[in-house]
């Protein structure tokens, strides 16, 4: 709470600055860090609202918390942090930091591999990776960074028997790097639904609309049975996002429909979305609650779904309910 102080240049004495070392020094506007800092401390540059330029002597950033630099107030600043990028403890504080113009770098090469896409699917998922040489003070280091991005759109694959292949280009920087992929065949998009003798159709719940979508399915197994799952899954095929709605008709904080994150079972504590009941819940489509999968690549997959009953008394409606959207 120095508020007083508007920049300072850190001795190269010093190794690391603690929590809460320039906690809420509101004036402070520039600040030097040599390179023997190794570390900044939890809260270190808290609401430091006029903070606009922090200048790193080392080209190996400092470690840091994830609270650093909290408490901006939504100051952005422009971005340009070249041998920094690479450091995975930095990218959540890289939009508000912004080097001097000590550094200048050269891009010397751009690599790239590609996932095959399957089936349909017009894009690829590119991995690249980029040198460049970094000159601070008339010295010169390489770093290396890297990251994932998707390449433009090529030709569909409408082959049901056949593969293709595909050369994927990507422009970086200036520079630009070729990879090959395989393209699989065309798949319809299918889906199965299993229920697994622990879920049915519903036989007392009408159909929120028979048109779009398929019939509720409601758990079966578990009906009247303590601490008891029921399980279903839906085999898909073809999709590249999938939806399914579901609902709890049980007591609001111990009964769950829960669905698995892709192709896994899903638990408790770690699933890709739950619903808790409610006694009242009623049949109409805003009672269910959506879920999604995207990104599936058309590949094959499988949705697990599970309604988890407690252990309470109050048994006579509890059932989870699931609807899927026709034409995905």
């Amino acid at each position: 709470s120095c508020t007083s102080l508007t920049t300072i240049t850190i001795p190269d004495s010093v190794t690391s600055l603690g929590d809460q070392c320039f906690y809420s020094c509101t004036s402070l506007t520039t600040i030097t860090i040599p390179d023997s800092v190794t570390s900044l401390g939890n809260q270190c540059f808290y609401s430091c609202t006029k903070l606009s330029k922090i200048y790193f002597d080392a080209l190996t950033p400092p470690n840091i918390y994830s609270g650093t630099f909290s408490g901006w107030s939504g100051n952005v600043y422009t971005v340009n942090y070249i041998a920094y990028q690479q450091a995975t403890n930095w990218s959540a504080i890289a939009d508000r930091i912004l080097l001097d113009d000590r550094y200048t770098y050269t891009y010397k090469s751009l690599t790239i591999t590609a996932d095959d896409a399957i089936g349909r699917n017009t894009k690829a998922r590119i991995h690249w990776t980029e040198v460049a040489a970094c000159v601070k003070d008339g010295k010169s280091v390489d770093v290396t960074w890297s990251g994932d991005d998707y390449s433009n759109v090529f030709e569909q694959n409408t082959s049901k028997t056949e593969t293709v292949q595909r050369t994927i280009s990507y422009m970086k920087d200036g520079l630009t790097a070729t990879t090959t992929i395989t393209q699989g065949v065309w798949v319809d998009a299918s889906y199965t639904v299993d229920l697994n003798s622990q879920w049915r159709m519903s036989s007392d719940i009408a159909n929120p609309d028979s048109t779009a979508y398929d019939g509720v399915y409601e758990s079966n197994s578990n009906y009247h049975v303590d601490n008891g799952v029921a399980t279903m899954s839906i085999n898909i095929v073809g999709y590249d996002s999938f939806m399914v709605l579901i609902r709890s008709n049980g007591e609001s904080n111990y009964d769950y429909v829960m669905v698995g994150k892709i192709d896994a079972q899903p638990t408790t504590s770690d699933c890709q979305a739950d619903t808790k009941g409610a006694a009242t819940s009623g049949t109409a489509v805003s009672n269910y609650k959506e879920v999604t999968f995207s990104g599936l690549g058309r590949s094959e997959h499988t949705i697990y779904i599970a309604y988890r009953k407690d252990s309470s008394n109050n048994r006579g409606t509890d059932r989870g309910y699931v609807l899927i959207p026709k034409n995905q």
